[in-house]
Order: C-alpha cells, then structure tokens, then sequence
C-alpha cells in the first residue's frame, strides 16, 4: 500500500464514520489526525475540513475541541471556518496544520479506536514525531535527546511502513540539533545514531548525511567522532557517487581529520571531474595543493578557475591574496584581492586580520593600523590567529611607545602545512605574524537547509482525497 493510498483509506473511514455514527466519527477523527499531520499536509487539512465541517452543524463543544487544536496564533488553519461562523470575508491565507501545545496533549489522552485502519502504533509513532517537531520548532535550551531518538526508533519498528518518511525526517532534524551545538559526549554521539537510523529506516538521503557528517567533521570532538562521521560521508556517497558537494565535503574531511592526504586528493579530482566548475571544490583543492604538496603553479591555476566560477567568494578571494602575499610576493594584486573579498563579506574575520596585517606591516599604513585592533576581533573575537596578530601589533605599538618609533614590522610568515583549520598558528613566544588563511569550507547546496533546522518539514505528497460534501 502506498502513502497516498493509506491517508486515502484513512481520509474515507472518518467521512464514513462522521455519517453514520456522529460520536464515531469524532473518535476517529481525533485517533487519525496525528497520523495523517505526520504523514502529509494536505492530508491533514483535509481531515481538518471534514471536522471543521461537522463542527460548524455541531454543539459549541465540538467548535472549542478544533479551537483546543489549532495553532493560536493567526493565520491557522481554522481561520476560513471562524470568518464564515461570524459572517466575516474568510482570509486568503493556506491552511496550516501546526498543532499547539494544548492541541498536542489533547491528541494524547484520546483512547484511540481499536480496529481503525491506522494501529494503535501507527498512532503513537505519529505523536511521537509531533512532539519532536515541537520541540525543535521552539526548544528551551540544548539538551541532549536520545530518549526522543531511541522511542523514533522501537515506533518505526511496529508501525505502518507508510510512517518511515516521516519518522526519518524527524530523525534528521533531531540529529542536526544535535550536531550544531556539541554540549558534551552524549548530543553528538546522539546526532550519529539519529542519522544512521533515519538512513535505516528511508535510504537515499545523501544531503541529509553529508550535512551532518561535515557538522561533526568540525566540531571540537571531530578527531574522536572520526569514526562515526566518516560512515556518515560514505554512506551519503554511495547514495550519490557522482556528487559533487559530497565528493569535495568527504575530501576536506579526509585531509583536515583524518589526514588522509592521498585519499583526499583522489576524491577532490573525482569532484572536480564530476563538476569542473564547482567554485567551492576549486577553492578548497587549490588550498590543499599549496598547503599539503606545496604545488604552487598548480594551485594558482585552480584559485583563477575557483573566482572564475564565483567571483564573490570571499574565503577563496582571501585565500587567493594570502598565496600572493605569501608565495608570489604579490602585494599589489594581494591588497586588491583583500579588497574584493572585503566587498563580498564585509564581516569575514580572516580577511579581515590578513588586510589588516598587510596593509600594517608591509605597506606601514596607519589604515591597518586601526584596522586590526577593530573589525577583525569585532567579526570573530575568538579566532587564535587574529588574536595573537593582535598581540603582536600591540608589542610593536608598546615598543614603539617605549623608544620613540614604532618598532620594526615583522615578516609575515608561511602558514606550516597543512593548515586543518580557519585560525593561523601563531605564538606568543615569537613576535611573526602570519595571515590568516581560511581552510577548507564545506559545501551546502542551495537546497538543504542550514543548521539550526528548528522544525521537521512534513512529507507532502499530491493528494486525491475528496473534500468535505456540502
């Protein structure tokens, strides 16, 4: 039986039972909406219509019951009935089914029908992923929800097959909360678990896996959740081989984490095949040929052919002016780089410390000098390379005040290969200065959202189940 099919059958047994037994039809009605809200939106609006219909020849009881389970605040999915029982113009706003708190519990404490076409399991696994839902739609704080995870799980077991998209998405969204804001041991290992078990349960969800694989790749535990994230990465590549965001995310995770260098680069070349026009691929194996092999030429090539494909990236434009300024010796065509970049993303921290860090060590320019102590810190305060470039411009600014002239500039130096990470090496025993180059961004289609994920978007399919009978 397919999803349309059951919600179909489920849609008919309640306009069957508001006919022929009115109590039974509510009673239906009440035990089938958790079902069909997690199964699809229109299917839910339409039970909502069929209730909202009887409810408007019904007893004020029935009017409070549908009030009970709409969202309160407007527009929701009960505004078209409310204006037509005042004698109002009824809105133009989409039906939404989004159940309040109070809605949630109601549903909960009704006994449901024993012989209803949707089991008793199906009907629990359904409130299960509404609760979910409105937990991540509005949470109180991080909190670690593995008890969500493994109630998913034991419910996807015992219920409709129709319910594992639904269930699955709830699993995602519940594994990306996880993954943005690692508060200890038990989120993240949560986040993998939910991830694994959403691809369980519905395969081919690539960007699902790589969005969650890359969050955990640069997390502060990313080296001892290696294990785990990098299942994630091969998982979402053998769904997709030919990707080529997941082929270039799995390589910057390989190179930055595991430092798998060759396995890496195998996989950048097999991206850039699949799609030799993929700015981000091209930026980032542009950055790992100067910073891992040391192949200059070669990467020089691939930043031209990265700002050819997107000329407004501003990590792969500042990165472009660090090679210059470090490697070519390029200053001039650096500082117009840094100012590109600077255009694009006025708020990019790194671009930001390195322009600075030019402009006030080897043009001497006072610009770089009020510059550094601001924007940058301002953009990211807690970035270890723009802070100990800060340090080093107040020791030359002390020793300056000490002896009268501002101290020598030091040299910037060349980042130590390879660099995994957005933030230069910088020591406080040592006075260099280092730009701050930008590692390896992680692509994300247009697509798929970015985290935070607040909500698990329902599973909406093209419907064919009849409207309320006037």
């Amino acid at each position: 039986m397919t999803s349309d099919d059951y919600q179909a059958l489920l849609l008919d047994y309640v306009w069957y039972s508001f006919w022929t037994a009115h109590e039974a039809g509510w009673q239906a009605a009440l035990t089938l909406l958790p079902i069909l809200a997690a199964l699809s939106e229109t299917a839910a609006e339409a039970l909502i219509g069929h209730m909202s219909w009887f409810a408007d020849r019904g007893s004020q009881e029935e009017a409070q019951l549908l009030a009970d389970l709409a969202e309160l605040a407007p527009p929701h999915f009960l505004d078209e009935w409310l204006a037509r029982r005042r004698d109002e113009e009824p809105p133009s706003t989409r039906l939404r089914t989004r159940l309040t708190p109070v809605g949630l519990k109601r549903l909960t404490g009704v006994v449901p029908v024993p012989d209803l076409l949707g089991t008793v399991d199906d009907r629990q696994a359904a409130l299960e992923v509404m609760r979910v839902r409105h937990d991540l739609r509005e949470p109180t704080d991080h909190h670690d929800m593995s008890g969500d995870v493994n109630r998913l799980i034991r419910h996807a077991a015992n219920s409709d097959q129709a319910l594992a998209e639904p269930i699955a998405a709830a699993l995602i969204a519940i594994a990306r909360y996880q993954s943005q804001e690692p508060a200890g041991y038990a989120p993240l290992e949560t986040a993998v678990r939910a991830a694994l078990a959403a691809d369980d349960l519905a395969r081919q969800r690539p960007w699902d896996l790589e969005t969650i694989a890359s969050a955990l790749g640069r997390g502060p535990r990313r080296h001892s959740l290696a294990p785990q994230a990098d299942e994630l990465h091969k998982r979402a590549l053998a769904a997709d081989p030919a990707d080529a965001g997941i082929l270039g995310n799995y390589a910057n995770f390989l190179t930055t984490v595991r430092r798998d260098h060759d396995g890496a680069e195998a996989l950048y070349r097999r991206a850039l095949d699949a799609d030799p026009t993929h700015a981000n691929n091209l930026g980032n194996y542009a950055y790992f040929l100067t910073t891992v092999r040391r192949d200059h030429d070669g990467a020089e090539a691939l930043y031209r052919r990265a700002l050819d494909a997107d000329p407004t990236d501003a990590n792969h434009l500042g990165n472009y002016a660090n090679f210059l300024t470090e490697v070519r010796r390029d200053h001039d065509g650096a500082e117009a780089l840094y100012r590109r970049a600077l255009d694009a993303d006025p708020t990019h921290a790194n671009n930001l410390g390195s322009y600075a860090l030019l402009l006030s060590t080897l043009r001497r320019d006072r610009r770089g000098r009020s510059l550094l102590p601001a924007r940058p810190l301002d953009a990211d305060p807690a970035d270890a390379g723009i802070l100990g470039n800060y340090a080093n411009f107040l020791n030359r600014k002390c020793a300056a005040t000490m002896t009268g002239a501002e101290a020598s500039p030091a040299r910037p130096s060349t980042p130590t290969p390879p660099m995994p990470t957005s933030s230069a090496a910088t020591r406080s025993s040592s006075p260099p200065c280092a730009a701050t180059m930008t590692g390896p961004k992680p692509y994300r289609r247009a697509s798929t959202p970015t985290p935070p994920m607040p909500t698990s978007p329902a599973i909406t399919r093209t419907s064919h189940h009849r409207a309320p009978r006037p």
